[in-house]
């Protein structure tokens, strides 16, 4: 099965991790493969989500990644709501929905190499579509590769400990404010926390900061309850945090040309 879309090139991955992320993609393939080559499982998700009905197989879906006249977005989304926890909880569908954002984790790979390792950047998307709203709506495979920049970013910032496991033997923005950073959209702005983190901008704790703000405001929860959550997480009076957070922007701010010219 192609892996789609193809990641850019120009980032620092090694050989050796580009290798290794190859592979390990190429192995979910597989796996994905072999559970849906009976087409008994893809029959049930069909029946299960009116998205899928169009698509004989997962490979059509994969095809379909490629062309501008198939509606696939949505397709992606009823995937993942099948193979999300709260949804349909089969992981088949979400290793299938893994092996469609192959080049998102790719590009992360790639964008992410001095932050991270190939094996942490595929954990981490199978840990965010396992998490997954059943309703994530048909910017699924955006989001999805968003909240991953995200998830890497902060749990990097933090030295969290990651789980670098998958079930292979079988079954950001900000928020909207003036005090936005340019670029503002939510990819750019995990772009730029990579960039301010390698070039010390900000600080690994900075990073993690603006990380878990962009993390809660994905979730749903309302913007006061994120900041209240991640004051009382840090110890810190909400006078506090939103006086760190304005302290992380300014830097953003002042950084942003640099950030152009070196992403130009």
């Amino acid at each position: 099965m192609p892996l789609a879309p193809p990641a850019r090139n120009g980032h620092a991955l090694s050989a050796d991790a580009s290798s290794r992320l190859t592979h390990l993609l190429a192995s979910v393939g597989e796996h994905v493969n072999a559970e849906l080559g009976d087409g008994v499982l893809w029959h049930q998700w069909r029946m299960a989500d009116k998205r899928l009905a169009c698509f004989g197989g997962l490979h059509d879906v994969v095809v379909a990644w490629h062309s501008t006249d198939v509606p696939v977005r949505p397709a992606i989304a009823g995937l993942t709501a099948i193979g999300c926890e709260r949804g349909g909880d089969q992981q088949p569908a979400a290793l299938a929905v893994l092996t469609l954002l192959a080049g998102g984790i790719c590009r992360t790979a790639h964008d992410l190499a001095e932050v991270c390792q190939p094996e942490d950047v595929v954990s981490a998307m199978w840990q965010e579509i396992r998490a997954a709203e059943p309703q994530i709506g048909d910017r699924a495979a955006r989001h999805l590769v968003m909240r991953t920049r995200a998830r890497l970013l902060r749990e990097n910032g933090t030295r969290q400990e990651r789980n670098r496991h998958l079930p292979m033997g079988g079954p950001e923005d900000l928020p909207e404010s003036t005090e936005q950073p340019a670029p503002a959209s939510a990819v750019e702005l995990v772009d730029l926390l990579a960039w301010a983190r390698g070039t010390a901008v900000l600080a690994p704790d900075e990073v993690g900061l603006i990380a878990e703000l962009v993390d809660g405001e994905n979730s749903g929860t309302s913007r006061e309850q994120v900041l209240r959550t991640v004051a009382a997480s840090h110890g810190w009076a909400l006078s506090t945090l939103r006086a760190h957070r304005r302290q992380v922007i300014d830097k953003l701010r002042d950084a942003a040309a640099d950030y152009l010219a070196a992403t130009a």
